[in-house]
């Protein structure tokens, strides 16, 4: 599983690479469209709580199809689950992106993104915190807090840069 998250994080370095292309290619979307003519949506706090909420209703679907399946005796792999969330999740913070015209985009960014900031203080927190656990379940708690921490450091940095990116020609 570490190997997979060091891929996944190397991914996502290389995919800043070419986050400029990838957000012009989002231009013009009917979404990017409606977002840009919402008044409210160009504050960078109601468009940074949107943002934050986005982000909590995609974890939360992630997780959901990470788990329901398991109560039916299915199987199924938590690595595309988790591509699946990734993909969707970078999808809409460059719809973000582009529909915010605002001049506070690292505002926006801040708060939309501390979701998975409090996500790993959080896992820090509970990683420094006395344990009843021994052994075996000990390790395997610290091993879920570990990539808890690593995973949410990561959406946390890309959700930031994502959503914050304004390029030379937009004043960033």
């Amino acid at each position: 599983m570490t190997i997979m998250i060091l891929i996944g994080a190397i991914f996502l370095l290389i995919f800043l690479l070419f986050l400029k292309p990838f957000l012009q290619m989002l231009e013009g979307h009917v979404l990017v469209e409606r977002l840009k003519t919402k008044k409210g949506f160009q504050s960078p706090v109601k468009a940074g709580i949107l943002t934050f909420g986005l982000n909590v209703i995609l974890v939360s679907i992630t997780v959901l199809c990470l788990y329901v399946p398991s109560l039916f005796g299915m199987d199924m792999s938590p690595l595309f689950a988790m591509v699946f969330g990734t993909i969707i999740s970078v999808l809409a913070w460059g719809i973000l992106n582009r529909g915010y015209q605002g001049n506070r985009p690292i505002m926006m960014g801040f708060i939309g993104s501390s979701f998975y900031l409090v996500a790993f203080i959080t896992a820090l927190i509970v990683w420094f915190l006395p344990s009843s656990r021994t052994g075996e379940e000990l390790f395997h708690w610290e091993i879920g807090l570990i990539m808890i921490g690593v995973i949410s450091f990561i959406a946390w940095v890309m959700n930031l840069t994502v959503i914050s990116y304004r390029g030379k020609e937009e004043g960033g």
